[in-house]
């Protein structure tokens, strides 16, 4: 048994494929869907996602955005989506360094720069954890 795989972003149509399984990050922390699944809606946060496909994983980082699932079929809604192929590694790498520098100097937790440094920290960990998955395969 398959899923149907549609993950959207602005830019149109990313991903439009069968699937075995998929993976996520909701608000709430990962999650997996199997053919024949409840229906239900969940938000997602930046993070890693996969999916199989003829038993071969494939990974993805998406942006924020939900995701509805139904019993055979998942239509995800993100903000950006890039494959590991698409990543560049070494911005990546500079991105969570310097969150992680402004993170450090004890911004208040509801101050829009700890949240701006805090989303730029969980994309880049998520872009970099997806690049690092792809490789072990």
């Amino acid at each position: 048994m398959t899923l149907t795989l549609r993950i959207m972003t602005p830019n149109g149509v990313k991903v439009e494929t069968e699937a075995e399984n998929f993976t996520a990050t909701g608000l709430e922390g990962e999650f997996g869907i199997l053919p024949g699944h409840l229906p239900f809606l969940v938000a997602l946060k930046a993070g890693p996602a996969s999916y199989r496909h003829r038993g071969e994983f494939y990974y993805l980082s998406l942006g924020d955005g939900y995701a509805e699932v139904f019993k055979d079929e998942i239509n995800i809604f993100v903000d950006s989506a890039e494959t590991p192929d698409e990543i560049d590694v070494e911005q990546e790498r500079e991105k969570l360094q310097k969150a992680e520098k402004a993170l450090q100097q004890k911004l208040p937790v509801d101050s829009p720069e700890f949240r701006k440094n805090k989303k730029l920290l969980q994309r880049a960990q998520s872009k970099l954890s997806v690049v690092a998955k792809s490789q072990r395969r």
